[in-house]
């Protein structure tokens, strides 16, 4: 919420209210199950290399629509290969692949 708030405009800027907060707090738990179900599926030298960039790449906003999108058409659990920057880790997972 606070990097959100600090990259608007000061003009642009205003308080949260429940329905910005529910969908910020509802595509972070999307996240983190998708995340731990990652974990599970491939070697941890794997998820240690691709972490960072994912948790940057997510920090940054870069996945929010695809995990809005996912939250509205899909029932848990997610299959990881039907979500685009997960999809190449499943399938490949490799030290050296790198999440675009």
């Amino acid at each position: 919420m606070t990097s959100d708030w600090d990259r608007l405009p000061s003009g642009l800027r205003k308080a949260w209210d429940f329905k910005d907060g529910l969908l910020l707090h509802s595509t972070c738990g999307a996240f983190i199950s998708l995340m731990v179900d990652l974990k599970d599926k491939i070697p941890s030298e794997d998820y240690a290399a691709c972490v960072p960039r994912v948790e940057k790449d997510f920090m940054n906003g870069l996945f929010d629509p695809e995990i809005h999108k996912l939250l509205e058409t899909s029932v848990p659990p997610i299959e990881l290969t039907s979500v685009s920057w997960l999809r190449r880790l499943c399938i490949y997972p490799k030290s050296d692949v790198v999440v675009n």
